[in-house]
C-alpha cells in the first residue's frame, strides 16, 4: 500500500514539473504594427511585421499614394521592419500575406494575412499644414504660329514673325486647304480649312488668338490662280489638212500626281489610313521615344522629300511636316503628322520599380 502511494506521489510530481518547465503552446498569428498610425505627406512610417509561432516568407504590398522599401520579409517566430514613404494624400493600407508559411507548433500551413492602415493628413513632413502659396498662372499673350501653308502647291520660307505671303497656283487648282500649327498650347486659330479659288487674286486671313483671349495676330495669304489660256482658233473643215495615221504613234506618258505613294511609321498606324490625297494624319505614342521611323515614297523620282519636326519629340502635341517638291516645276505639296506623345504614369511606375529592384535586395 505504501508502495502505491509513493508511485502516485512521484507521478504527480512529474506532472507538476512538466507543467512548470515546458511552455504552453502559443497560437500562431501574424500582425502589423505602425510607428505612426497617423502621418503627413512626406513622412516615413516604420511598419513592423510580427510573426508569432510561424515561420516562412511574408509578401508585402501597399495601396494608396505611398512606396514600400521591401516587397517581402522572412519571419521565424520573430518580427521584421520595413519603411513606407507617404507620397500624397489619401489613406494607405499595408498588407502582409503569408507565402509558404507554416505553424511552428503544429507544422500545419498558415495563410491568414494581416493589414495595417495609415491615416494621411494633407500636411508636409514637418507636421505643419502646407500653405497654398501657388500664384494664379498668368495666361500667355503669345499669338504667333509655328507653321502655316496650303495644300496643294505649298510654299516654303514660313517665319512666325512674317505675316504676309504670296503664292501662285495653276489654273486647274480650284480648291486649296489652308493649314496652321499653334505656336503655344491654349491658342485658337480661325480662317483655316478648304477654300475655293477664283481666277486671279484671292486673299485669305488666318487669325491667331493667344491663350489670354485678347491678343491676336493676323496672317494674310495672297493666292493667285492663273488665268485660263486662250484657246486657239479652230480650223475650218476645208482648211484642216487630212490627218494621216502614223505607223508607230508615240503614246504620251501620263502626268504623275505630285505627292506620296507611301507613308508609314514602323509599329504605328496612321489615322486616317494613308491616301495620296489625304494630307493630315494623327497618331498617339505612349513611349518616351524622341524620333519616329518614318518611311515616305514619292510618285516620281524627280520629287524631293523633306521631313522636319521628327527630332526630340516632346510630351504633348508635336507636328511632323513632310514636304514633297517637284524639282523641275518647283511645285510643292505638304503632308503633316500630328503626334500626341503621352508618357503614362504606369510606364513611370515600371521604370521606378526596375530601378528599385536594381538598388534593393528582394527576399
Amino acid at each position: 500500500m505504501n508502495r502505491v502511494k509513493k508511485s502516485l506521489i512521484l507521478l504527480l510530481a512529474m506532472i507538476l514539473i512538466i507543467s512548470i518547465f515546458i511552455p504552453k503552446s502559443i497560437a500562431a498569428s501574424l500582425s502589423i504594427s505602425l510607428s505612426k498610425p497617423i502621418a503627413n505627406v512626406g513622412d516615413t512610417v516604420n511598419v513592423t511585421i510580427n510573426g508569432s509561432g510561424i515561420a516562412g516568407k511574408i509578401s508585402l504590398s501597399v495601396t494608396g499614394n505611398a512606396t514600400i522599401s521591401q516587397n517581402s520579409v522572412w519571419v521565424d517566430n520573430s518580427s521584421a521592419t520595413v519603411n513606407v514613404k507617404i507620397n500624397g494624400t489619401g489613406n494607405v493600407t499595408v498588407t502582409a500575406t503569408p507565402v509558404d508559411v507554416s505553424d511552428s507548433i503544429t507544422a500545419q500551413p498558415f495563410s491568414t494575412p494581416a493589414t495595417g492602415t495609415i491615416t494621411v493628413n494633407n500636411n508636409s513632413g514637418n507636421g505643419q499644414q502646407t500653405p497654398n502659396t501657388q500664384k494664379p498662372q498668368t495666361k500667355s499673350n503669345v499669338a504667333t504660329l509655328s507653321n502655316l501653308g496650303i495644300r496643294p502647291n505649298d510654299f516654303k520660307g514660313f517665319k512666325s514673325s512674317q505675316t504676309s505671303y504670296s503664292v501662285e497656283v495653276p489654273n486647274n487648282v480650284e480648291t486649296i486647304e489652308i493649314y496652321a500649327s499653334k505656336g503655344q498650347s491654349g491658342q485658337t486659330i480661325s480662317g483655316i480649312g478648304k477654300k475655293n479659288l477664283k481666277e486671279g487674286t484671292n486673299n485669305f486671313n488666318v487669325v491667331v488668338t493667344a491663350e489670354d483671349g485678347k491678343t491676336q495676330k493676323t496672317y494674310t495669304l495672297k493666292i493667285t490662280r492663273k488665268q485660263e489660256s486662250e484657246k486657239p482658233e479652230e480650223e475650218t473643215p476645208e482648211e484642216k489638212p487630212e490627218q494621216q495615221p502614223e505607223e508607230n504613234p508615240e503614246e504620251e506618258t501620263p502626268q504623275k500626281i505630285l505627292g506620296l505613294t507611301e507613308l508609314k511609321i514602323e509599329g504605328i498606324e496612321l489615322t486616317p489610313k494613308f491616301r495620296t490625297d489625304i494630307y493630315e494624319y494623327k497618331i498617339e505614342i505612349n513611349e518616351d521615344i524622341e524620333k519616329l521611323d518614318i518611311s515616305a515614297l514619292a510618285e516620281n523620282t524627280n520629287y524631293n522629300i523633306e521631313i522636319t519636326g521628327n527630332d526630340n519629340l516632346q510630351e504633348g502635341e508635336n507636328v511632323i511636316t513632310i514636304i514633297v517638291k517637284d524639282e523641275k516645276t518647283e511645285d510643292i505639296i505638304t503632308y503633316q503628322i500630328i503626334v500626341n506623345k503621352v508618357i503614362s504614369t504606369n510606364n513611370s511606375n515600371k521604370n521606378n520599380f526596375k530601378e528599385f529592384i536594381l538598388n534593393n535586395k528582394i527576399i
